[in-house]
């Protein structure tokens, strides 16, 4: 009896573990005039949040996945344009990249917690 009731919390731990994508990150931005920050939030495979643009508008990230230290997800810029970022995780670091278009090459961005 103690090792099922051992195994049913070391389960019911494993499906609340956060995910290392969860909180506050800074996006700095080469050649903007300031950061970005986003908040994230990771159910499962699933990824939601808000990014706050330079222009201090905040936005809905959309289309948000996780697969283990990959992270994608697109949102709706200035002028409604949509973009996609798609990155690892590497360490405490997110490297991201921007573009246009789902899979077309964009420009870098690194992601640091807050």
């Amino acid at each position: 009896m103690r090792h099922l009731f051992f195994l049913a919390m070391l389960l019911s731990t494993a499906a609340f573990a956060k995910s290392p994508f969860d909180g506050d990150w800074v996006i700095a931005t080469p050649g903007g005039p300031r950061a970005l920050e986003a908040t994230f939030e990771v159910q499962g495979a699933s990824l939601s949040g808000t990014l706050k643009l330079g222009t201090g508008a905040v936005v809905p990230v959309s289309s948000g996945k996780v697969d283990d230290k990959k992270i994608s997800f697109s949102l709706s810029g200035q002028n409604k344009r949509t973009l996609f970022f798609s990155g690892s995780l590497e360490g405490d670091v997110i490297q991201l990249e921007l573009s246009v278009a789902p899979g077309e090459y964009g420009s870098p961005f690194t992601a640091k917690r807050k």
